[in-house]
């Protein structure tokens, strides 16, 4: 686990080598974890690319990726010459619909199995079994 001092706070960020979970997702949940915590807030200023993967020890690109994510999300703003900013209050977290943010999850999900390769349908057998044996406890 590695304390990040940015925007006037300190967060942890930990990076599980060990979980199969890409980097770029980790980094991204925990950021939006912190942003629905109420910890980064509108204005905060994350460290630069460069800063955070030298710090969690992950390649510039991981982060890159987790930020362009999330400045896709409406979560984050990068401003040329200036930084990147939380954008997304946690309020506007507790408001959007639930289901919305299973969507997301889901379209996460998505993005990895199309990355590796898998084709959908295997993925939705996946996601249905996983249901079937949660819904059994």
């Amino acid at each position: 686990m590695i304390l990040i001092y940015f925007g006037g706070i300190f967060i942890n960020i930990e990076i599980n080598r060990k979980n199969g979970v890409p980097f770029y997702i980790q980094i991204k949940q925990q950021i939006i974890g912190e942003i629905k915590r109420g910890t980064l807030r509108v204005g905060t200023k994350l460290p630069t690319e460069r800063e955070l993967s030298e710090m969690l020890k992950v390649s510039r690109n991981t982060v890159s990726t987790a930020y362009n994510d999330l400045e896709h999300g409406g979560d984050l703003k990068a401003y040329q010459g200036k930084g990147t900013f939380v954008v997304k209050e946690a309020i506007s977290w507790k408001s959007q619909s639930f289901k919305n943010n299973i969507i997301k999850f889901v379209d996460l999900g998505i993005d990895e199995v199309l990355k590796i390769g898998m084709e959908p349908e295997e993925f939705l057998d996946i996601v249905n079994q996983r249901v079937h044996e949660k819904s059994m406890h």
